[in-house]
């Protein structure tokens, strides 16, 4: 099962890394975009590592993105610096 937590974590990574590697073909375009990118990979990664500890307990838990942002960050009352990337219910499975 943590197999398929990495390959599902990989293939969400593919338009990431399409863009990344756009970027540095085209050095000095998209740089705002760059930086943003490279914090959601980071986040990313702290996600899929904290699902992949939970399983470890019997915690189960399902990232998505499929989310209205702007919706979520006035539901939560965020910084217009601040943006959410993920969500990730947690839960014990039945």
């Amino acid at each position: 099962k943590i197999l398929t937590l990495e390959l599902q974590f990989l293939f969400a990574l593919i338009p990431t890394i399409s863009f990344l590697l756009n970027s540095i073909m085209n050095p000095g375009k998209h740089q705002d975009e760059l930086s943003k990118l490279a914090n959601e990979i980071i986040y990313k990664w702290m996600a899929y590592l904290m699902n992949v500890s939970l399983k470890k307990y019997g915690i189960g838990s399902c990232p998505f993105r499929g989310f209205s942002q702007p919706k979520i960050s006035e539901k939560l009352d965020l910084k217009d610096s601040e943006r959410p990337i993920l969500l990730i219910p947690i839960g014990y499975p039945r």
